[in-house]
């Protein structure tokens, strides 16, 4: 990376924020940051996120972030800093015909309540230095994890300085916090489920649960989801989701132009048939909000 860029940074003004599931979020500065993969676990309800510099050709940075709740397993900075230093107390033994190491911190560095410690690694084969710095940030509303990677330096300093700035802008949230952005969606949305037609047997369906994708040839009800909100606001409909019987995870149908969805569904049972579903709305974090439904069919 150029020191152009690294001074550069001093004037970054945050005009980009991104929520990562299922409790923090980053705003940063779209002219130096760019946003890339998102890792995603539909069943944990959790994400993660690769952030790249932008224009970046030559160092390859790469800031990897993932939040998790800690589920009330709280340990306090001291621990975390004794953790992180027992991690590196074999690095002036290591020996490798392939690398060797550079530079390590021998203590951690402490930016926006995130603890940090990182290494400067030389492939020997290619002749080049490969920086990575490991962060944690423990709180009593998050567990997050960062991975900072980069190569072609030889020194942290640089390194750093682009960390500090991309941290500063992390917020995590409470559990209040969420709570009271999601029961002010849920109030703020009507959700009707009409029933349209029924016993269909010729039509293909491409389901996705986790990674697999799997194929549904029939279904035997077809139904109208309409979403109305009873207020003016900045929430978003993103999708509705109708719960599956025999598989762990959703099938996913898309809104009309109206904003309205229409779902179908699947059951072999005869009699009375009884499903589930979830409106997702984006809230005022950019955090998807799942406000559910249910429905119910008679299957001759």
């Amino acid at each position: 990376m150029s020191i152009g860029f690294v001074q550069n940074l001093k004037a970054q003004q945050y005009n980009a924020y991104q929520f990562v599931e299922p409790n923090i979020a980053i705003s940063y500065d779209s002219n130096y940051f760019k946003l890339g993969e998102r890792y995603s676990n539909s069943f944990y309800k959790t994400e993660a996120y690769d952030f790249t510099l932008k224009n970046d050709k030559t160092s390859k940075t790469r800031i990897h972030i993932k939040p998790e709740t800690n589920n009330g397993q709280y340990i306090t900075e001291a621990m975390l800093d004794s953790l992180m230093q027992a991690g590196t107390k074999d690095f002036k033994n290591v020996k490798s015909k392939d690398f060797s190491i550079l530079s390590y911190d021998t203590a951690p560095s402490k930016i926006n309540g995130f603890l940090c410690m990182g290494v400067i690694l030389i492939d020997k084969n290619k002749k080049l230095a490969i920086s990575t710095i490991t962060c944690n940030h423990i709180s009593p509303n998050d567990m997050t994890t960062l991975t900072y990677t980069s190569r072609g330096n030889s020194s942290l300093k640089n390194d750093y300085l682009i960390l500090t700035k991309f941290l500063a802008g992390f917020i995590s949230y409470s559990p209040q916090q969420i709570a009271t952005h999601d029961s002010l969606v849920k109030a703020g949305f009507e959700i009707s489920v009409t029933q349209t037609q029924k016993q269909h047997t010729d039509t293909t369906k491409s389901v996705k649960s986790g990674m697999t994708e799997y194929h549904i040839e029939n279904y035997n009800y077809e139904a109208l989801i309409k979403v109305k909100s009873l207020s003016v606001s900045a929430y978003k409909v993103k999708e509705v989701r109708v719960k599956l019987k025999t598989l762990n995870g959703y099938q996913v149908f898309d809104l009309s132009k109206n904003g309205d969805a229409t779902i179908t569904y699947y059951d072999a049972d005869k009699g009375l048939i009884s499903g589930s579903g979830e409106v997702i709305v984006t809230n005022l974090l950019d955090k998807d909000v799942a406000i559910p439904f249910t429905f119910s069919y008679t299957n001759e």
